[in-house]
């Protein structure tokens, strides 16, 4: 099967990044911390998992789900920055920060490979 480097880096960035936030949110869930943060961090995995089978199977989908997957770790950020306080605010800022600024390039990047 001949597929592009770009999809074999990035199918395997992609499961380690979900390997990693899924650590994280089942830590928040064995130690009976807010419902909210071990929800936005099924929702990154979720979206982690819509994007990943996207760039799998070649679908158009990669950069919508890029930009989901860009959303939901910037407003699991915002939740644990500003909302619960489990982080402090400045360091939440720049993780919105980039995670919305790789998203929007990523997107940029599917589409225009995947025309």
């Amino acid at each position: 099967m001949n597929r592009p480097l770009w999809q074999i880096v990035m199918g395997i960035m992609i499961l380690g990044l979900m390997a990693q936030r899924a650590a994280v949110g089942i830590t928040y869930y064995l130690s009976a911390h807010e419902p909210v943060l071990v929800a936005a961090y099924a929702a990154q995995g979720a979206c982690g998992v819509l994007l990943w089978a996207s760039i799998l199977w070649r679908r158009r989908l990669v950069a919508i789900a890029a930009g989901l997957l860009g959303l939901s770790v910037a407003a699991t950020a915002a939740i644990a920055g500003f909302m619960l306080e489990r982080v402090p605010p400045s360091t939440a800022f720049v993780q919105i920060v980039i995670a919305i600024a790789l998203s929007a390039a990523f997107m940029l990047f599917a589409e225009r490979a995947l025309e």
